[in-house]
C-alpha cells in the first residue's frame, strides 16, 4: 500500500428495535436502543489515486480508482457532472 491522505475512520452503535418495526411506516411508535457493539469503516485515498474501503469486522478490503469511480458516477447520473473540488494528493 502506499502512502495515505484524506483518511476517514466511522464508527456507528449497532440498534435493537424492541417492537414496532414496520409501524413507524404508517406513523406509529417503535421502541429502540443501541446495543454495545460497534460497526467500523475507514477509507482514504493514496496519492497513486486510489480509494481504500475498509470493514474490518465483516473482513472486506476493497479498493478502486478514482477515475474509474467518477466515470461510473457520470454514467449512473446520466450527466457530465465536473469534478474539480475532488483531488488526490
Amino acid at each position: 500500500m502506499t502512502e495515505s491522505s484524506g483518511g476517514v475512520c466511522i464508527s456507528a452503535p449497532g440498534k435493537i428495535i424492541l417492537f414496532g418495526e414496520h409501524a413507524v411506516v404508517y406513523g406509529r411508535t417503535a421502541v429502540a436502543g443501541s446495543i454495545d457493539l460497534r460497526s467500523y469503516v475507514n477509507a482514504f485515498t493514496s496519492a497513486d489515486g486510489r480509494i481504500y474501503l475498509f470493514l474490518p469486522d465483516l473482513g472486506v478490503e476493497k479498493t478502486w480508482l478514482l477515475k474509474d469511480l467518477l466515470k461510473a458516477v457520470d454514467k449512473v447520473s446520466g450527466k457530465n457532472l465536473k469534478y474539480r473540488h475532488m483531488s488526490v494528493v
